[in-house]
């Protein structure tokens, strides 16, 4: 007869004849793979799962339940105490214990938040003061790449800013950051239909023929298709094109171009005499 053992409704093993005698067991690679991505090793991560399954257990319990050398399960039930994953119970022979799951994981995940945190700000300390590096432009391809280069952009730009948009769901995604940039700068919107954007209090233009068919229509290419998805200009120095080609987004972004500072004094001086 086969039965299977869980926890919390997580199976973590499967077990024969049990509790006759030990039986075989295999652990569930799911949750050694979990615990391995939480930053154990495999071999902690198989014994704290047996622990888990246990709840209570010897060296020697866990050496044939893992088939872990004997001398390697008492280094790593050190470690996993030492860690705070498990608890010793004295006695002959000393047995292991996990201790309160949920108890444990709030703890680490509370530790590693805050030790992210202290990271986070030291890089940006250290950022500050490092030398603005001069970088032309590049490219990103992530929709969270993306996302924090618009951010940036928005935050960082001091005077004047002109957004082109094709895409008024995309458009959406930024409505707060726009609105509080709006608040601070000189904001132009350009888009093909100001219908669609019904957000007051924003500077929201039609696109003339040039401006569409130049920038913002559908480009036919051999063999992929793109279009102008949403732009923005700022301080007339820095700016970021998001790009749709075929289904996915690319994010091109440049900084002191000549070309880029000539299309929004262009495009934000034809808008404002239009």
């Amino acid at each position: 007869m086969t039965k299977d053992i869980s926890v919390n409704s997580k199976i973590f093993f499967r077990m024969t004849d049990f509790p006759a005698d030990k039986g075989s067991f295999e652990l569930d690679q799911r949750i050694v793979e979990r615990l391995k991505s939480w930053g154990m090793t495999e071999y902690e991560s198989k014994i704290y799962t047996v622990l888990v399954m246990l709840q209570v257990g010897s060296a020697r319990d866990i050496h044939e339940l893992t088939g872990i050398p004997r001398g390697r399960v008492y280094e790593i039930i050190s470690d996993l105490t030492k860690k705070g994953y498990i608890g010793v119970i004295n006695g002959s022979p000393t047995r292991y214990h996990a201790l309160d799951i949920a108890r444990t994981f709030e703890r680490i995940k509370k530790n590693t938040l805050q030790s992210i945190e202290e990271v986070v700000q030291m890089l940006e300390e250290i950022e500050k003061k490092a030398r603005p590096a001069k970088v032309p432009g590049y490219t990103v391809q992530s929709e969270s790449a993306i996302e924090n280069q618009i951010n940036y952009i928005l935050r960082r730009a001091k005077d004047s800013v002109l957004i082109l948009c094709s895409d008024p769901v995309f458009f959406k995604k930024y409505i707060n950051e726009i609105k509080c940039s709006n608040k601070k700068l000189n904001l132009h919107i350009v888009v093909n239909n100001p219908s669609e954007y019904p957000y007051r209090g924003l500077n929201i233009y039609e696109s003339d023929e040039l401006i569409k068919s130049s920038l913002m229509d559908e480009k036919m290419y051999s063999d992929h298709s793109a279009r102008l998805v949403f732009a923005i200009f700022a301080d007339f120095r820095e700016d970021i094109l998001v790009i749709r080609r075929g289904s996915s987004l690319e994010g091109i972004f440049s900084s002191e171009f000549p070309v880029a500072e000539y299309i929004q004094r262009s495009i934000t001086e034809r808008i404002c005499k239009a």
